[in-house]
């Protein structure tokens, strides 16, 4: 779990990490990537000396970058998955877990670059408004031709796909 990041100056140099219980760090070569998330990045980043200088110095943290929009306006992008079974098969699920289509998908691919095999997990979407006073859409929908239990586990065995509804603003 990442401690916080170690900067010489203004630049990243290190991160610190625990790793078993132990205090860890781990050097830079040329630079470091922050992929924590809407909520664990701007933490990280706060935790580092980089983020509104008044709260870093409240928490006792050396001001390494007065940034005073890191930890603000904080939004996650939650996620409403809806498996539907399909009462014909014409879903991913039916080619994938079909030796002969899979093959079959893989060729068509292979000799036109048609296909399944050419399309992004989710084929179409839409932004909608849950509230007409808003300004903007606050719901994204996507829907995706096949359906499992978790993103990149095993497709389900029965002919299913997922409608899937994201919110995109507070």
């Amino acid at each position: 779990m990442a401690q916080r990041i170690v900067f010489d100056g203004r630049r990243a140099d290190a991160v610190e990490y625990r790793q078993a219980g132990a205090l860890k760090r781990a050097r830079a070569r040329r630079e470091i990537l922050v992929a924590g998330g809407a909520f664990n990045s701007p933490q990280l980043l706060q935790l580092s000396g980089v983020g509104p200088a008044d709260l870093l110095r409240q928490h006792c943290i050396d001001v390494v970058l007065d940034a005073p929009g890191v930890g603000h306006d904080l939004q996650d992008h939650m996620q409403v998955r809806v498996v539907m079974r399909c009462s014909q098969r014409i879903t991913l699920n039916d080619i994938v877990n079909h030796p002969v289509r899979k093959i079959l998908m893989g060729m068509r691919y292979a000799a036109f670059r048609t296909g399944p095999l050419t399309i992004a997990a989710g084929t179409s979407g839409a932004f909608f408004k849950t509230n007409p006073r808003l300004a903007t859409p606050d719901i994204q929908v996507h829907f995706l031709p096949f359906s499992t239990d978790k993103m990149g586990e095993k497709l389900h065995s029965f002919s299913g796909f997922f409608r899937v509804g994201l919110s995109v603003a507070p």
